[in-house]
């Protein structure tokens, strides 16, 4: 499949996510069924052949599963604490998170094509957790903030977002080459130590996102501009520590860290 990622302004390539997930799907059959274990059963008697979803999330024009994940899943990401968050609970934030996700044009039906599954984390109050993996496919881990806590509708968005471009990135990876030589590493702004280029490109690819779509969204609420203009501003001063042309990129992976970068300092005044 031939992709052309120079072909949008907006960097989470409206109308990609529909030729990746066909791809996937025309070549993983099956990949992305993951059982399910019922909420209402102790951890004890939880059992893998008895999948049940506790409740469906609309994001864009697909229905996503709200679930705790089956044993072999929770065992593989044993330093994620998975929630037992009442499932209606959880569907009215995720619902407002999507509202304000909704804002930007299109945005919804991408991150809705990517998530298939949502697994919820516990999290310490004003702190917020979310992971992804590439094994695991169209699945995301959020945490939820705290009901009253600060800026809880737009941190979840954010967060929704994160994960999702990860999901995104890792699947364009498997169509085009980004990395030429993985042993190359750099400083990460966002882990604070040296890390691998590859690991690096994935977070300037999902904070050039966010920092974009920070600026698209509509938030009528004072609490959720000042959000945006911090989230931006930290964006840009992490984005600005990055090299500008790190080797052990692909001349399309160069392409895409020079593009982010742009799109992100490129704002600075």
């Amino acid at each position: 499949m031939k992709i052309d990622l120079n072909n949008h302004d907006r960097l989470w390539f409206p109308g990609l996510a529909e030729l990746l997930v066909s791809r996937h799907d025309a070549t993983a059959p099956g990949s992305s069924d993951h059982q399910r274990i019922d909420l209402r059963e102790s951890t004890q008697e939880r059992s893998d052949s008895s999948p049940r979803i506790t409740a469906r999330w609309q994001l864009g024009q697909r229905l996503v599963a709200i679930e705790y994940p089956q044993r072999e899943t929770a065992l593989r990401f044993s330093g994620l604490s998975f929630a037992t968050i009442d499932p209606q609970s959880a569907l009215d934030q995720l619902e407002n998170a999507a509202d304000v996700l909704g804002t930007v044009d299109g945005l919804l039906n991408t991150l809705g094509l990517l998530v298939k599954t949502v697994h919820l984390l516990e999290a310490p109050i004003g702190f917020d957790v979310s992971h992804s993996d590439p094994e695991l496919p169209f699945s995301i881990c959020i945490s939820l903030p705290q009901r009253g806590e600060a800026d809880a509708v737009p941190r979840l968005a954010e967060a929704i977002l994160h994960e999702s471009m990860h999901l995104q990135l890792s699947m364009i990876e498997r169509e085009v080459p980004l990395i030429a030589e993985d042993l190359e590493c750099a400083y990460s702004p966002w882990k604070h130590e040296v890390r691998p280029i590859s690991g690096l490109l994935h977070g300037l690819y999902v904070f050039a996102v966010i920092h974009q779509v920070c600026e698209r969204w509509v938030e009528p609420q004072a609490e959720g501009i000042r959000y945006c203009h911090k989230r931006r501003a930290e964006i840009e001063r992490e984005v600005t520590t990055l090299p500008e042309r790190p080797r052990g990129l692909s001349s399309i992976g160069s392409d895409l860290w020079r593009r982010c970068r742009h799109s992100v300092l490129s704002s600075i005044q």
